[in-house]
Order: C-alpha cells, then sequence, then structure tokens
C-alpha cells in the first residue's frame, strides 16, 4: 500500500540480513578482532586492528542496493525518495543495529491480532520436522523486543521512529494506512481502500480478488490514493 504513494520505494523481506549484519557489528567489536599482531613468523592472517566503524558504508550501501528496485523514480528531480524494506526476522540486536546504521529511520512494526494464526503461518512457511523455524522468526522471541523497543521510542518522546499497526482477522482497514500516512507527514493525499498482495491472482502485475475486491500490485493501490500526495524528503 505505501508503495503507492509517489515518494516511497519499500522493498519486500531481505531474508533477515538484518540479523548476521548485528552479528558481524558485534564480531567485529571484540578484543579477538580489534587487535591481530603479527607472530614472529609473519603469520599471513596478520592484519592491522579491525574497527566495527569501518562496517558501516559498507552495510548502508549493501541495503540501499536491497531497495533499488526496478520502479522507475518521479520525473520530478526535486523530489527526494523514500527508501526501506520490509522483514521479519528480528532480533533485538538487530532493531539496535538499524537504529546504528540509520539513524534516522522510520519503524512501522506489523503485527496479527491473532498470534496463534501468525505462528501457523510461520511455521507452514519456513518451517519443517526437519528444519525448525529460526529463532528470528520465532514471534515468541520477537514480539516482546518489538514492543520493549516500539515503547521506548514512546516514553523518551520519539514517537517519529516508530509505529505499530495490527491486522485483524479481517485484513487492514483504510483508516489505519491514512493514519500511517498522517504519522509520515502526509496530509496532503489519503486511501479510499485497501488491497491484499497475497490474494489468489494478485501479484506485481494485479489481478483480481483480494479485500475489496482489488489487485495487488502497487499501481493498483496507487488508483486508491486520492488527493495530490506532497510527502517529501528534506
Amino acid at each position: 500500500m505505501l508503495n503507492a504513494h509517489p515518494s516511497m520505494r519499500l522493498a519486500g523481506e531481505v531474508q533477515g540480513a538484518m540479523v548476521p549484519t548485528a552479528q558481524r557489528w558485534e564480531m567485529l567489536g571484540s578484543k579477538v578482532y580489534r587487535s591481530s599482531p603479527p607472530d614472529s613468523d609473519g603469520d599471513a592472517s596478520a592484519r592491522k586492528a579491525v574497527q566495527p566503524i569501518d562496517l558501516l558504508c559498507d552495510e548502508q550501501s549493501e541495503f540501499k542496493a536491497f531497495t533499488m528496485g526496478t520502479r522507475p523514480l518521479p520525473s520530478d528531480g526535486a523530489q527526494r525518495i523514500v527508501r526501506g524494506f520490509k522483514d521479519i526476522a528480528w532480533t533485538s540486536e538487530a532493531l539496535e543495529m538499524l537504529d546504528v546504521l540509520f539513524p534516522c529511520n522510520r519503524k512501522i512494526f506489523n503485527t496479527r491480532a491473532n498470534a496463534s494464526a501468525q505462528a501457523s503461518s510461520k511455521d507452514a512457511a519456513f518451517a519443517t520436522p526437519a528444519v525448525p523455524r529460526p529463532v528470528s522468526t520465532d514471534l515468541a522471541v520477537m514480539l516482546p523486543h518489538a514492543r520493549a523497543h516500539h515503547e521506548r521510542d514512546r516514553l523518551t518522546g520519539h514517537t517519529w521512529r516508530s509505529h505499530w499497526i495490527e491486522l485483524g482477522d479481517d485484513g487492514f482497514t483504510t483508516s489505519q494506512f491514512n493514519n500511517l500516512l498522517s504519522w509520515l507527514g502526509e496530509d496532503s493525499c489519503r486511501f479510499t481502500g485497501v488491497i491484499h498482495s497475497n490474494a489468489p491472482g494478485a501479484g506485481s502485475e494485479g489481478g483480481a480478488g483480494g479485500f475489496n475486491n482489488t489487485a495487488g500490485s502497487w499501481r493498483d493501490a496507487a488508483n486508491l490514493l486520492s488527493g495530490n500526495c506532497s510527502l517529501q524528503v528534506v
């Protein structure tokens, strides 16, 4: 839905990429990696001390590449683009890493009201008897971290940093996405309906089905935007 906005370029799931990024950051910050003097034989593995800060630019470039996509940029060269990505695998360390890597990031926490149904859906998609579901996708592990992160933003007066949106059994509502637009600072356009991209027949080229009998691409969602969207990144 948000990709319908002319200033938004949000990528799909990036396979939990922030989890190993946080692990690399922690590893490079350890004493072992921060100091590796050469031995008396001139070991080929000897190197200068590794500084964790050296990792940041490389990782920022990696996540930028994730969000490039193929959708054309606006013809108005003055309009800046909001880039982002969706993911379903998070740890507390990964959420902290997101803030380190992108200090001005804004997080949208999307959960389901029916946690049991969500857990079953995740198991069906990501777990088999031989391959258990990764801990980073376990709701019992993720949700407390996400709620604590969101609550910390609220209590410290940084409500602009994170937004919570919950999916009910009947799907998202139009008002939820319009509230999201307001939180982002967009007051000049509003959604008139909601699409469901996972509906039968829906996809990158759209198709029949979904909530409100609509299709599933950003092009279809754009038809549900009313007004002249004016949000720009400065």
